[in-house]
């Protein structure tokens, strides 16, 4: 029996193989290999290199992001179209009341805190449609981004050229050749 020592450096491998140590019995029987063996044999250099690691592929996660995106994004487009119908409605009631927009230029005895309460959800729902479909954009983007500068096929280690952005005081990109 045989034991084997791999040390990996690098592409290549060396292999130290140790014989077992024979220990003879007092009473004359057979000899069995002595734990552990202290001899070592000569290194051998190993041909045979590791399988390389499965390519690497885009992962779903930027998409579910970009997907979370676009439903947040459609809200916010949503309540801008229902900001638009609801400055109509406020134009309407106040033009029925002969009122203004401003419901402090309605005729006397006209009861305005109707219109004044539909001009305010009007305004709010601008200001929210304008935050959800902010944020539904900036989701998209960031999704779309991170697919494509996501790293796809061979492994680190295998030959490759890298560029990469370097954001801080000054900008720039980095270049990075392995081989």
């Amino acid at each position: 029996m045989r034991r084997a020592l791999v040390a990996l450096a690098g592409p290549i491998a060396l292999t130290f193989l140790a014989a077992p140590a024979r220990v003879a019995r007092a009473d004359g029987g057979p000899t069995s290999p002595a734990e552990p063996s202290a001899v070592v044999g000569e290194p051998q250099v190993a041909t045979e290199k590791p399988p390389p690691p499965p390519p690497r592929k885009h992962a779903a996660l930027p998409w579910i992001i970009t997907g979370i995106g676009a439903g947040v994004a459609a809200f916010g487009v949503l309540s801008f179209v229902g900001a638009v119908k609801a400055r109509s409605d406020v134009k309407s009631e106040a033009a029925a009341k002969h009122c203004g927009l401003d419901p402090t230029v309605c005729p006397a005895g006209v009861d305005a805190s109707n219109i004044d309460k539909n001009a305010s959800g009007a305004k709010a729902m601008d200001i929210f449609g304008a935050a959800f479909t902010g944020v539904g954009g900036a989701a998209i983007a960031g999704g779309i981004l991170w697919h494509f500068l996501e790293p796809v096929g061979p492994a680190p280690g295998a030959a490759a050229l890298r560029v990469s952005p370097w954001v801080g005081r000054g900008g720039g990109l980095i270049v990075e050749a392995t081989f």
